[in-house]
């Protein structure tokens, strides 16, 4: 009888063990882990139905703007400046941790908002949403483990600590590819070179380059290689914004085609801005680009400057 009892005992000890456990975990770390997810504020948001993001530091002046159209997220008001595929992957997943994670609430003062980088120092992101819904909040600094990110909200004192690398990602300075020719310079057998005042083209035969229009005349070999250099290899330095006012584009100040039997790259120089980089643009494509002072220069050419 007694060691039926004592079995019995240790049965019951096990349950009330097993309940205590359950009641422990559902009043505290359930509830803890509940209210993180009731905190977030991203838990319903699909990156399918997003239509259009908006990126922009809360002091600086200019917003950086994305629309999605049948191939995927660009820069809004362009037609070809799709963002890297690397940033496009790490946007769902940073979106997908973001809806999945709990947010932790590290601070209810709003004046520490600006230790965390998510007040007036921080990262302005909105999505817009079809139906015309949209969602605002700020992205500040990268949490102790480099894998998470401290947000809020405009109008709240809260700070979260949530698992996702939205710091990293909405903090990138290079959305799209900079790249503007990437070709083999070896390809090219014929520049062309327009300005307002003047047109003249220059040939390669055999391994020399020499002029041939509007007459022959010879060329500095290595001066040619530097213009090859620009045309088949080049960078942009910025992206502007999307509008060609003020570009000088339209006024053809500089025009150089490079082109060979299987290539054929035609550049547009403009102005320049404030910064001292030149507006640019491909004669396939409307996108518009900045490139630095001295790939301007290099194409900025006379047949006197070539000899």
């Amino acid at each position: 009888m007694n060691k039926y009892m004592n079995k019995k005992n240790l049965v019951l000890l096990g349950v009330l063990a097993i309940l205590l456990i359950v009641t422990y975990i559902y009043q505290g770390p359930y509830q803890d882990w509940k209210k993180g997810q009731d905190n977030n504020f991203l838990s319903e948001v699909n990156i399918e139905d997003l239509t259009k993001i908006e990126i922009s530091k809360a002091e600086a002046t200019t917003t950086i703007a994305l629309e999605k159209d049948d191939q995927g997220w660009k820069l809004a008001g362009s037609k070809e400046f799709y963002i890297k595929d690397n940033i496009n992957k790490d946007l769902k997943q940073s979106l997908e941790d973001a809806k999945n994670s709990e947010f932790e609430i590290i601070s209810s003062n709003s004046d520490n908002k600006q230790e965390f980088e998510t007040g007036s120092n921080g990262t302005i992101v909105t999505f817009y949403q079809n139906g015309g819904n949209s969602i605002k909040f700020v992205v500040g600094k990268l949490g102790p483990n480099f894998s998470s990110s401290y947000i809020s909200r405009p109008k709240i004192d809260e700070t979260y600590l949530v698992n996702t690398e939205f710091s990293r990602v909405f903090n990138n300075k290079h959305w799209v590819d900079s790249a503007i020719f990437n070709d083999d310079k070896s390809e090219v057998s014929r520049l062309r070179f327009q300005y307002p005042e003047t047109e003249f083209i220059v040939e390669k035969e055999g391994e020399e380059w020499s002029g041939i229009s509007p007459y022959s005349f010879n060329v500095s070999q290595e001066k040619i290689e530097k213009i090859l250099d620009v045309m088949t290899n080049l960078n942009s330095a910025d992206i502007p914004a999307q509008q060609f006012k003020g570009t000088g584009l339209e006024k053809h100040l500089i025009i150089v085609e490079a082109s060979g039997e299987n290539l054929n790259n035609t550049l547009m120089i403009g102005e320049k801005n404030k910064k001292d980089l030149y507006y640019a643009k491909k004669a396939k494509s409307d996108n518009i680009y900045l490139v630095k002072e001295e790939d301007r220069n290099i194409l900025k050419q006379s047949i006197e400057d070539l000899r």
